[in-house]
């Protein structure tokens, strides 16, 4: 059974790379995506919802510059790991696919503005800035102009530093998907 699905996912993969040489070119699409992103803690027992979205510009078929902004909403544990997140990261993603079907990979380095909502003895956790690296992989259907569909996970590493016991990791990995809009500037 296993052995079958990778075949498939194979034959998928090849099937996309060989139609990716006679793509229309992408180079100056524009798109947006925003959608609910449902987060899960790598290290604490969280599960932290955001408001992420993303806008993407491609330089040519292959690569992308990206901005991705990430804001926590709430969390579905009652003492979550964090009080207050907000990211903001910027970078490029490789592009493989065709003018229906795009897959892409990107890496981000941002900053996020968090707080943890742990509590220590004689110390409470102030909103701090501090460094994060996000890795995102995307699926895009593009199925008519000016809409797609979307499925992205992504991976956001950071730390609070500061704290009494040392630093508070608080990377998390999330899924997100929904309707996207783009327009092309070049044909």
């Amino acid at each position: 059974m296993v052995t079958r699905i990778l075949t498939i996912l194979i034959s998928f993969a090849v099937v996309i790379l060989q139609n990716a040489s006679a793509q229309n070119s992408s180079a100056g699409l524009l798109r947006f995506n925003a959608g609910l992103a449902q987060g899960f803690m790598l290290t604490h027992e969280s599960r932290p919802l955001f408001v992420d979205g993303f806008a993407e510009y491609f330089l040519d078929d292959k690569i992308s510059i990206k901005g991705s902004c990430t804001q926590l909403i709430a969390d579905r544990i009652e003492d979550g790991m964090l009080k207050s997140y907000t990211g903001v990261s910027f970078g490029m993603a490789w592009h493989a696919g065709n003018e229906l079907n795009d897959f892409s990979i990107a890496m981000q380095p941002g900053v996020v503005y968090q707080c943890p909502g742990l509590i220590f003895i004689n110390y409470v956790p102030e909103p701090k800035l501090a460094p994060s690296l996000m890795f995102t992989a995307t699926y895009s259907l593009f199925f008519s102009d000016p809409f797609h569909f979307y499925i992205s996970v992504s991976e956001s590493n950071s730390f609070y530093r500061g704290a009494p016991n040392g630093n508070i990791n608080t990377s998390w990995f999330s899924i997100t998907g929904g309707l996207g809009w783009h327009l092309r500037f070049k044909k």
